[in-house]
């Protein structure tokens, strides 16, 4: 049974290609491998916002800054530990396991917080 969604991902396609392929072939041919990389992000920024007018248009409304805000967040503190080790300039395989700790430690803390805070979170694991 359809419901008329399949009309989204068509849509999504024909315009994702098209204006990839349009702006591809412009600018690759003037920036080379930099608009390669560009044109990739360009097509899925395209690509989520047009999955996040669908949605909210023809299912139901969004509250896009309660969705995004913990990415945002995440990706704030990850570049801060970017740019610190940068300056410090580690080795690359040093560099690396700070970079997974800390992404643990935020991805962590924020999961803990979104499940009522750590004093919830030891009485279950207590309790179970």
């Amino acid at each position: 049974m359809t419901y008329g969604f399949e009309i989204i991902n068509l849509r999504k396609v024909v315009i994702s290609i098209t204006l990839g392929s349009l702006g591809g072939v412009a600018l690759v041919s003037q920036y080379k491998l930099i608009d390669a990389a560009l044109m990739v992000l360009l097509m899925t920024i395209l690509d989520f916002s047009q999955f996040i007018y669908f949605t909210y248009t023809r299912l139901f409304s969004l509250n896009l800054w309660r969705i995004m805000i913990r990415p945002l967040m995440i990706s704030i503190l990850m570049l801060l530990v970017f740019v610190l080790l940068q300056k410090i300039s580690l080795d690359f395989m040093f560099t690396l396991i700070i970079v997974i700790c800390a992404y643990g430690l935020f991805v962590s803390y924020l999961g803990i917080r979104a499940f009522s805070g750590f004093h919830f979170l030891c009485i279950k694991l207590l309790i179970v």
